[in-house]
C-alpha cells in the first residue's frame, strides 16, 4: 500500500454557519443530528460549545468520471464513502479552529485507470495521485 501526506487549508470562508448553528441548536436540545451519529461525545460537546465548527470542502473527480469511490476518515473516525463525479459533492467536517485534523482517503472502487479526485477549499485545492484500490493518502487539514 502506498501512502503520501498532503496539506489542505480552510478558513472562515469555508465555514458553514447555518449548518454549525443548526447542529449547535439540535445538540443543545439533546438531539444528535444524523451527520454526528459517528462522532464522539467530545466532538459533539465541542460543536455545541463552539470550540468546533462545520467546514465544507468540495470533492470532485478530476479525470475520467468512471465510478471511482473513496472512503473518508477524519482523525481515524469513518466519515463514509463518496462516489466521485465531475459535478462533485460536498464534504462537511467538524473542525477546531487554529488546529489541525487528519483526513485519510482510501480508494475503494476503481472504475478504470485508477482512482483520482480533488478537494477544494477557499484557499486552493489538493489533488490525489492515481491510486489503486486499497491505496490511501493522508491529508492534514489546517483550520485557520
Amino acid at each position: 500500500m502506498v501512502q503520501t501526506e498532503k496539506f489542505l487549508f480552510v478558513t472562515d470562508r469555508d465555514l458553514d454557519k447555518a449548518a454549525t448553528e443548526n447542529a449547535k441548536s439540535a445538540l443543545q436540545r439533546g438531539e444528535i443530528p444524523p451527520s454526528f451519529a459517528k462522532d464522539s461525545d467530545e466532538t459533539r460537546r465541542q460543536v455545541q460549545s463552539g470550540e468546533q465548527a462545520l467546514f465544507t470542502l468540495r470533492i470532485i473527480d478530476i479525470f475520467e468520471e468512471d465510478g471511482d469511490a473513496v472512503s473518508i476518515f477524519l482523525d481515524g473516525v469513518p466519515y463514509g464513502e463518496i462516489q466521485l463525479s465531475h459535478s462533485g459533492a460536498t464534504l462537511t467536517l467538524a473542525l477546531k479552529r487554529n488546529a489541525e485534523a487528519h483526513l485519510r482517503i482510501v480508494a475503494t472502487h476503481d472504475g478504470g485507470g485508477g482512482v483520482t479526485f480533488g478537494a477544494a477549499s477557499s484557499l486552493g485545492e489538493v489533488l490525489t495521485r492515481v491510486m489503486a484500490v486499497g491505496d490511501s493518502e493522508e491529508w492534514t487539514i489546517s483550520c485557520k
